[in-house]
């Protein structure tokens, strides 16, 4: 038979509707918000766009405010999107998980201030996983093993947290010039298909569309427009090697017209489109 204990963990997947009940509500616990998809954070007066492979930890009671631009959340269903999950952590189970075994202070004083980390891509797979792993369980029956489990998983996620906070504290922290790079790579790569333009970006990004392409080629050794027609190309050309038409994929893709595409595909590829399509149908 399980225990009753007194610890409070909750993991729920952060949709639009969810951050309208976040931002309504008037009681939040400790928290950490795992990013998968760009969010706006408006706290203290200001507003701060939070990038995928990002946490934001969270202090108790804090007034934080998050949205997402309403025109690309609406925008091909992504209104039912999941950006992010929401791990709510109480006082008792942080407390104890600080103190056991060894004692890392550090668990406690995560929460003293509102902190955004950057992870690499092999350790932010690895905290998802383990993430959805303790979601899984919490949605099933607990008995004490699983219990332990979700206080295993638990521990990790914040020594992870802890320690690469540390490592950005002693200054080994990525350049806020790359960070911005990252945010622009994101957002072609989930906006792509979209009618983007760099007038479009500097709004979204709050910064100068020299700044933004210089920033981006410092990381990417390519402009923006050369970023997202790469994108767009090889986009059509799964489809079409998919079996859809090329005048399908090109609108699909999100070029305006065909002669745009055929130039573009032909220049990275070498050959015409048509051929793909030509092998797919013999």
């Amino acid at each position: 038979m399980a225990s009753e204990a007194p610890y409070r963990i909750k993991v729920i997947p952060i949709g639009i509707e969810q951050m309208g009940q976040y931002n309504h509500s008037y009681f939040h616990r400790k928290e950490l918000m795992f990013i998968q998809q760009p969010i706006t954070l408006q706290f203290m007066g200001k507003e701060t766009v939070i990038a995928p492979r990002q946490v934001l930890v969270i202090p108790e009671q804090s007034e934080v405010v998050f949205n997402v631009e309403k025109t690309m959340a609406d925008n091909e269903g992504k209104s039912t999107n999941t950006y992010g999950y929401l791990l709510s952590i109480g006082d008792t189970y942080l407390e104890t998980i600080a103190k056991d075994f060894i004692d890392t202070p550090q668990m406690l004083e995560l929460f003293q201030s509102l902190h955004i980390i950057t992870f690499s891509d092999d350790i932010w797979q690895w905290l998802i996983q383990i993430t959805l792993q303790l979601k899984r369980q919490q949605q099933s029956t607990l008995t004490d093993l699983k219990r332990k489990l979700c206080y295993g998983i638990v521990i990790q996620l914040l020594g992870e947290v802890c320690y690469r906070l540390s490592e950005e504290l002693n200054h080994i922290q990525i350049d806020e010039r790359e960070i911005m790079a990252r945010h622009i790579a994101t957002y072609l790569e989930q906006h792509f298909q979209q009618a983007l333009t760099l007038h479009h970006l500097e709004d979204y990004f709050k910064a100068s569309a020299s700044t933004l392409n210089r920033n981006f080629q410092m990381y990417y050794h390519s402009t923006i427009h050369q970023r997202l027609i790469f994108l767009r190309v090889q986009f059509a050309y799964r489809l079409i090697e998919q079996g859809q038409r090329v005048n399908a994929a090109w609108k699909a893709a999100g070029f305006n017209d065909y002669s745009t595409f055929y130039r573009a595909f032909s220049k990275f590829y070498h050959f015409p489109p048509h051929d793909i399509e030509r092998k797919s149908d013999s």
